[in-house]
């Protein structure tokens, strides 16, 4: 509606963001105008962080929310942290100019989050975020993101994007041949090559790990099926 400013649509996206199942809608975003706020202050990201996560040192904050308020407040700040899905930067026109967006987005949140005790959730969720980047000429992750993976070489960003990754497969149909896991560890496999000499940590930390990942389910399929048939 034209008769409700863009602000307003972010005030309101943020009202109610817990109530709109944001996590199961795939690559899309349900919450635009919320999404392009946080991609340009930083600030509202680490906000959500200290809303979800206790200190990295297991000191309690200085001036902790009454219960009540805490609990509403972890409901939005989780559904936040999963509702999100546009990379900061991801309209500059070339890619040396996402990067650079990318990283100094990524930068700020850390630095504000070093502030507030929660760094290393806060690299965590950035790995989540930049794992629901969107495939590039055929191939994931994206440059930008590559070249921020190996800027930072984040252990947590790392294992924020493996676990992201790994979550979104979902269900899926299981064969005696694990062939749906499979098709994503070959996918992985393919992607490692293309990423590897130019971006290892990449290929290295995220990519690879994968690709074993998804072997090993296929295997565990394959076993458990077996299994089951000859029970029967």
């Amino acid at each position: 509606s034209e008769a409700v400013t863009d602000d307003e649509k972010v005030r309101l996206e943020f009202l109610f963001v817990w109530a709109l199942g944001v996590r199961y809608v795939g690559d899309v975003s349900v919450i635009p105008y919320l999404d392009r706020y946080v991609s340009e202050h930083p600030e509202l990201f680490v906000q959500a962080l200290t809303w979800v996560f206790g200190r990295d040192d297991g000191k309690a904050d200085d001036k902790p929310l009454p219960e009540p308020e805490q609990k509403a407040k972890w409901r939005q700040g989780y559904a936040l942290l999963g509702a999100l899905r546009r990379l900061p930067g991801s309209e500059a026109a070339t890619a040396e100019g996402r990067e650079a967006q990318l990283q100094a987005w990524i930068q700020a949140c850390q630095a504000q989050a070093e502030v507030v005790g929660r760094r290393r959730m806060a690299d965590k969720c950035i790995g989540n975020l930049l794992a629901r980047s969107a495939e590039e000429d055929g191939v994931w992750p994206p440059v930008a993101v590559c070249a921020v993976l190996e800027e930072f070489r984040s252990d947590e960003m790392a294992k924020g994007v493996y676990f992201e990754r790994m979550n979104r497969f979902g269900a899926h149909w299981v064969d005696e041949k694990g062939t749906a896991s499979l098709k994503e560890a070959t996918k992985y496999r393919v992607w490692a090559d293309q990423r590897v000499v130019e971006y290892p940590f990449t290929a290295v930390n995220v990519l690879i790990p994968l690709a074993e990942s998804f072997e090993s389910q296929a295997k565990r399929e394959r076993e458990s099926l077996q299994a089951e048939r000859k029970a029967w």
